[in-house]
């Protein structure tokens, strides 16, 4: 089973499904309707392009909430710099701009990387497992 956590559009959930009809794919999207029902936990989540929208005083709580619904293994992106869009308070997109170490301690604290992080000029990849809580 796959989940994709933040799905937006969904264009992750129409491609796996054009290619396996029969695929196990969730999608999850708290700020999308027709996509906020609680989901159940998947052996693959895949959150790309999200951590950094949620508001800061959330983090801990998505992250609670991405461990509580990963049954095998974790697949995630974390942009490290601004976004070239804006809300419409003005604020940037990308509501939490921190380094790789700083996400990599917030997710350490639920997740152990079965590989090391892959990093580039704008953010960085993960592969992990949940840890024990």
């Amino acid at each position: 089973s796959i989940l994709d956590y933040g799905c937006g559009k969904g264009r992750l959930g129409a491609a796996l499904r054009q290619m396996s009809p029969d695929i196990d794919m969730r999608e999850y999207d708290p700020s999308v309707p027709g996509k906020t029902r609680q989901p159940e936990r998947a052996d693959l989540v895949v959150c790309c392009d999200v951590m950094e929208h949620v508001e800061p005083e959330y983090v801990e709580a998505v992250l609670s909430h991405l461990h509580s619904v990963t049954g095998r293994i974790l697949m995630a992106t974390f942009a490290t710099t601004e976004s070239t869009q804006t809300l419409a308070d003005g604020r940037n997109a990308h509501l939490i701009v921190q380094p790789s170490e700083w996400w990599l301690e917030k997710v350490g604290a639920y997740f152990e990387p079965v590989e090391p992080p892959s990093h580039d000029a704008t953010g960085f990849g993960i592969i992990a497992k949940p840890r024990p809580q």
